[in-house]
């Protein structure tokens, strides 16, 4: 039976705000140096940009496997151990990670350490997602996934700032405070957050089941809908912060500060972005979130500086802030209620899997097509955007209304936050 105080009603749960504070500190933490460590890697320890986008995208694929992983065990184990044991591994991994920087050792160390910490942590993301399906009506999931998107990005709006400055002085101490903060995410949410029944209590973990849920056509086709629009997402972090230090010639604070920017925005826009889901079908929103997002890579690659860099990166913020929550409801409308943290674990492996293959691919263009054209990259990227749209429109027609976010309910006005 789910805690009186997890029952879904009209007002979101302590929990539930416990788990948005809890991400922002966690995504804080990561934004502080793992969007630096491509910087890292080919400025300080001179590898090639073709070689650290190949290991990003290999520490990115292993996230995909992991969310299968998770959303599976979520189900089985409960929400609430999977997300504290995840957070509690990748903080170990990453303290390991900042004395390897700190005491020059081999760049392999640096390597491994990174893909076990990414491995370890991605299992968080569906049993998050998943609990947050558990304990909120279906008409306010849209606006919960939105507000933990602005929890997220209130971190991503501090961390890249902070780790910017830190970056000038010590890479190790940035990788130090990274490890702190995953650990005090875990925290937080052993002590602050109840924990969402467990779906299946009687069965064990069952991965052919999970491949199964791909039979469902709408539901592969969303996948792979997100898939593509994984592989323009990931560009944020690998691909611009290197095609800004190489081609516009920004030291890594003035990168920081895009990265910055990006968060400040999501925060002040990603509540009314949400209502404003609510209110029409997600695939309606979705589809218009991918053409902000190739509008504004476009625009990154035709950037001459960095006023125009920044102007570019809030166009594609205005994507993300349709695109990401939207994309999490639909799949979580499209589960069966006893799947949820399945469904949305393989939802998360096929993101994943894009994301893996947007920073492989991003890598490359930075160190193959950029020479020749800096803009031709993001050329691409647009493309990839566009298709991304084109099939989640082709979803209206296939999905409930319901599904597509259309619920009757209680007038969205009066429903209190």
């Amino acid at each position: 039976m789910t805690p009186l105080s997890l029952r879904p009603g009209p007002r979101f749960s302590w929990s539930f705000w416990t788990l948005v504070a809890a991400e922002s500190l966690l995504v804080t933490g990561a934004a502080l140096s793992f969007p630096f460590l491509a910087v890292y890697l080919t400025v300080h320890r001179g590898l090639s940009a073709g070689l650290v986008g190949a290991f990003l995208s290999a520490s990115m694929f292993s996230t995909a496997v992991a969310h299968g992983i998770g959303g599976e065990w979520s189900d089985v184990a409960g929400r609430k151990r999977v997300m504290i044991a995840s957070l509690s591994g990748r903080s170990a991994a990453t303290v390991l990670m900042a004395w390897v920087i700190w005491s020059r050792q081999h760049h392999a160390w640096i390597m491994l350490l990174h893909l076990t910490g990414m491995f370890l942590g991605a299992f968080f993301t569906p049993a998050a997602r998943s609990w947050v399906a558990d304990t909120t009506d279906p008409q306010r999931r849209v606006r919960a996934y939105g507000f933990l998107r602005m929890g997220s990005n209130l971190g991503w709006a501090l961390g890249p700032a902070i780790g910017g400055a830190l970056a000038l002085k010590s890479y190790s101490m940035m990788f130090l405070f990274t490890a702190l903060a995953f650990a005090g995410s875990a925290l937080t949410i052993s002590l602050g957050v109840l924990d969402s029944p467990r779906s299946r209590h009687e069965e064990g973990m069952d991965f052919k089941a999970a491949l199964s849920t791909l039979a469902d056509s709408r539901f592969a086709r969303l996948c792979i809908c997100s898939l593509l629009i994984g592989m323009v997402m990931s560009q944020l972090v690998v691909a611009l912060s290197l095609h800004c230090v190489r081609y516009l010639h920004m030291p890594e604070s003035r990168v920081g500060v895009l990265f910055s920017i990006n968060g400040i925005i999501v925060v002040l826009l990603q509540f009314w972005a949400s209502k404003g889901l609510e209110r029409s079908r997600l695939t309606s929103g979705l589809t218009l979130g991918c053409l902000f997002y190739g509008a504004g890579y476009l625009g990154v690659g035709f950037s001459p500086g960095f006023e125009t860099a920044a102007l570019a990166v809030s166009v594609l913020t205005l994507g993300e802030i349709l695109v990401q929550p939207g994309q999490h409801t639909l799949a979580a409308n499209i589960a069966p209620e006893s799947h949820k943290g399945r469904y949305l674990g393989v939802h998360g492996i096929l993101q994943q899997v894009g994301a893996s293959l947007g920073i492989l691919l991003g890598g490359a263009g930075n160190e193959y097509l950029a020479p020749l054209w800096p803009p031709l990259p993001w050329c691409l990227v647009a493309c990839v955007a566009l298709a991304a749209g084109l099939g989640f429109r082709s979803l209206a027609g296939r999905v409930t209304t319901e599904q597509d976010g259309k619920i009757p309910s209680t007038p969205l006005q009066e429903l209190p936050v």
